[in-house]
């Protein structure tokens, strides 16, 4: 009988071996896939009515502009990244508008993040400061941007700083939307426009701060959330967009997005995908060919040259 429980130990012990050698494997496999599919991937993930767009380099490494409010993007976090990830090279926070950096204190608590990436602003609120409570609390490297200041993700993903310049001077307690932290992403063919709340009249600026080159752009990420105060059609026609994201939350309070700022969309002939309709808006692109998927639909764009 004694020796019948020992074999009974052993058997156990060897099963539960095998099946600890083949978890291992298989989160080795995991890691090697998600590190070299050589591909970018930004999601606009769906935090309701807020902004949070989620970054992988083609060599695995994360980052997360905004949060949105609440603790919706923790949700949207564990839908878009493996389990086994829990670090970001850096979070960037746009603005200080609570739906767009509130969820980054939840992303502090639960993730290990390198850096925090953010512009100067007097607007302070509770949100605000117990974000840079949590920053301060972690000893995170933290750093204010401005259009002097590109940075760089990983291998080969770079955010070209466009907005606000290094002289702006419109850092009020009133109005935080003018002074959002705007990045044109570059990865091969691929620019896109990431502009948090900027106003019309800062789009206008950022326009006319840079050749026109350098402002064609394959994709938008509309500014806040399709208000009728950003997005005009003398900015949609420089930019030359052909897709255009909307982080919006479903039968909002305000309007968004207006129907003066699709209207101006349709003009361009700019294919218009929204979070309210269609859930979270994924990209993935080898810097040649985008690759657009969401709930309701899959399609490839050629990217300009």
């Amino acid at each position: 009988m004694r020796d019948w429980a020992r074999h009974q130990n052993w058997t156990i012990f060897i099963w539960l071996l095998i099946l600890v050698l083949l978890a291992v494997n298989l989160y080795v496999f995991q890691i090697h896939v998600s590190k070299s599919s050589g591909l970018l991937e930004v999601t606009v993930l769906d935090v309701g009515q807020g902004d949070s767009i989620l970054i992988k380099s083609p060599d695995g490494l994360y980052a997360l502009i905004d949060g949105g409010r609440g603790t919706a993007v923790m949700s949207q976090l564990d839908q878009f990244m493996p389990f086994w990830s829990r670090k970001f090279s850096f979070l960037i926070a746009t603005h200080p508008d609570a739906d767009h950096i509130e969820g980054l204190i939840s992303v502090l608590a639960d993730y290990q993040v390198d850096e925090v990436l953010w512009v100067k602003n007097k607007k302070t609120t509770e949100v605000t400061d117990e974000l840079a409570a949590e920053v301060t609390t972690k000893s995170i490297l933290n750093y204010e941007l401005n259009a002097d200041k590109d940075f760089r993700l990983g291998c080969c993903i770079d955010f070209d700083v466009v907005w606000p310049l290094p002289d702006f001077d419109s850092y009020n307690e009133k109005e935080s939307n003018a002074a959002s932290l705007t990045v044109i992403l570059r990865y091969g063919k691929l620019d896109m426009f990431l502009g948090g709340d900027l106003p019309a009249a800062e789009e206008d600026l950022v326009v006319a701060s840079l050749p026109p080159e350098l402002l064609q752009v394959d994709v938008l990420k509309v500014s806040h959330h399709g208000s009728k105060t950003s997005t005009s059609a003398k900015f949609l026609h420089l930019i030359d967009t052909q897709l255009g994201l909307i982080s919006v939350g479903k039968k909002n309070s305000y309007g968004h997005p207006a129907a003066e700022v699709l209207q101006n969309l349709q003009n361009e002939g700019v294919e218009v995908i929204r979070t309210d309709e269609e859930g979270a808006i994924q990209l993935k692109t080898d810097g040649e060919k985008l690759e657009v998927k969401t709930r309701n639909r899959l399609e490839y764009l050629d990217l300009k040259d």
